[in-house]
């Protein structure tokens, strides 16, 4: 994982290799949200996921803001 590839504060990871080469990624965070992604790549899932998590945190913040 690169610096760039930090999983965001107040986020669970899971990482499973389901079969060969085909992974499982899922960021769960404190609040309930879920980022998943299958496949084989799993450098490129994760950082899909950790997108997604910063994205899910910008719109809580938005939506929330006297919450986070």
């Amino acid at each position: 994982m690169s610096e760039d590839e930090k999983i965001p504060e107040g986020w669970m990871l899971t990482f499973d290799e389901r079969s060969r080469g085909q992974y499982y990624i899922c960021l769960t965070s404190r609040h309930g949200p879920k980022v998943e992604a299958t496949g084989s790549d799993s450098e490129e899932m994760l950082a899909w996921c950790i997108a997604g998590a910063l994205d899910v945190d910008r719109q809580l913040r938005l939506k929330f803001p006297d919450r986070m």
